[in-house]
């Protein structure tokens, strides 16, 4: 132990003030951040010539890392109390210009409008999300469920229906003639002739009851090579062509 502090007495001999003042500003400020000159002259001593550290006369090494360090805790706290002031002055300017404040409101303080504010933007999205829920239930239809032997009053059936694509047949084929010869039995079925990218066959677009869609998607159903499949786009008036008798 004894021979470690010899060694460490030794090192610190070779230190001069001005050395310790350098590392601790080294190690203690943010990079790139550096202090004046007139500061760094002050922490540094008056000397220019620093004498190094001997064993008969040194400097305690330990006041002279504390007066840094206290130094050091002086400048930052000076300028944490100078950004605070900077800061309500700031706040000072930007509340007496602020646009937002109409004249009525100037009058009250400021604890009192920035209460009234968060009340009102509070209230808001109460007041969207009822508004939605209303339209919601607005737009939404119900359906009856009595149901009266004696009364005069009912309700149309409601029948569903199912559009299928149908490719392949002759160019002379009509509707009437696919309606003849293939759905002569079934009741409320629309037939359009397609507009064909080619004039060597003819399509139709056919719209028929939902529950007859298994025994038209059989392949027994209709003639050979004949293509069927379900459509499920839109038909539109441009797809129909013009010379087909509507059903």
């Amino acid at each position: 132990m004894a021979q470690s502090n010899d060694l460490l007495s030794t090192e610190l001999n070779k230190w001069t003030k001005s050395m310790l003042v350098d590392f601790i500003i080294t190690q203690s400020l943010p990079t790139g951040v550096k202090l004046s000159e007139e500061l760094s002259t002050f922490l540094k001593g008056s000397s220019s010539n620093p004498t190094s550290l001997s064993s008969e006369n040194s400097l305690n090494v330990a006041t002279i890392l504390q007066s840094v360090v206290d130094e050091l805790k002086s400048v930052a706290l000076s300028n944490s109390k100078l950004h605070d002031k900077l800061n309500r002055l700031n706040t000072t300017a930007n509340v007496s210009t602020s646009p937002n404040l109409n004249t009525g409101s100037n009058n009250l303080p400021t604890t009192l409008l920035s209460k009234l504010n968060a009340d009102t933007h509070s209230r808001q999205p109460a007041i969207q999300s009822t508004a939605s829920l209303s339209s919601s239930i607005k737009s939404k239809f119900i359906v009856g469920s009595h149901k009266s032997v004696s009364s005069k009053l009912s309700s149309v059936p409601v029948r569903r229906h199912i559009d299928i694509f149908v490719s392949r047949l002759e160019p002379c084929v009509t509707t009437t003639m696919l309606e003849s010869e293939l759905f002569n039995s079934y009741s409320d079925v629309t037939i359009n002739k397609l507009v064909t990218k080619h004039p060597s066959y003819s399509s139709f677009h056919v719209r028929l009851p939902t529950e007859k869609l298994d025994e038209v998607l059989k392949p027994t159903f209709w003639p050979d090579g004949v293509m069927v499949k379900r459509f499920w786009g839109r038909l539109t008036p441009e797809m129909i062509l013009s010379d087909t008798p509507k059903n």
